[in-house]
């Protein structure tokens, strides 16, 4: 598998899906003080629940870019491995500005939630009282960035394939050689598993 270079975009994608995990662990630790609260003392101190549920959105929406740079979005790529480069290319880009287009949706309606939990200065229902503004902000922020990075990304594919660099278009958003391999190598083995089977028969 080849090596890539790691950028702007991917550093800081990579550091924001760090802080979301990091958000993730904290909601896992005021679970569980919630849950040894409740069970010991009969308390619940951290209304873990309810902050959780936005840590858990925020670090989504952070994770949502590095998945991008990192190529690891779900795909179906059964066929498309087996079609010629340039073809490839033209729907590895293809899918990226569908993504794109998935990302600027989410993003918009992200900030229309925060414009409107702005304007009717909105709480959250618990005993903390919290301006929903802020975890849809913040939530709103890591949707926009995942956005960016998708615009980034399908502005370089577009230029490359432009060029006919489809190589460079494979490696930075097609499928990686090792899982291209990886599949190559599962067929051959079935193949060779369905031999063995005839053969015995």
């Amino acid at each position: 598998m080849t090596e890539r270079k790691e950028g702007l975009v991917e550093g800081l994608s990579r550091r924001l899906s760090w802080l979301g995990g990091a958000i993730i662990l904290a909601s896992a630790v005021l679970v569980s003080l919630d849950v040894l609260g409740r069970n010991l003392f009969n308390v619940t101190a951290f209304e873990s629940l309810e902050l959780s549920t936005y840590g858990y959105a925020i670090a989504v929406a952070f994770a949502f870019s590095y998945a991008l740079t990192a190529k690891t979005h779900i795909r179906i790529d059964v066929v498309v491995v087996r079609l010629p480069l340039p073809l490839r290319a033209v729907l590895d880009v293809t899918a990226m500005l569908a993504l794109l287009a998935v990302a600027l949706v989410l993003a918009y309606y992200g900030w229309e939630m925060f414009n409107l939990a702005m304007r009717m200065k909105a709480r959250s229902a618990s005993d903390l009282q919290i301006q929903l503004a802020i975890p849809q902000g913040i939530w709103a922020v890591g949707l926009t960035w995942f956005a960016f990075v998708a615009g980034i990304y399908s502005l370089r594919g577009l230029w490359l394939l432009a060029r006919g660099r489809f190589k460079e278009v494979q490696a930075a958003m097609g499928i990686d050689d090792g899982i291209k391999e990886a599949l190559d190598e599962s067929r051959e083995g079935l193949a060779a598993s369905a031999m063995l089977e005839e053969n015995r028969k």
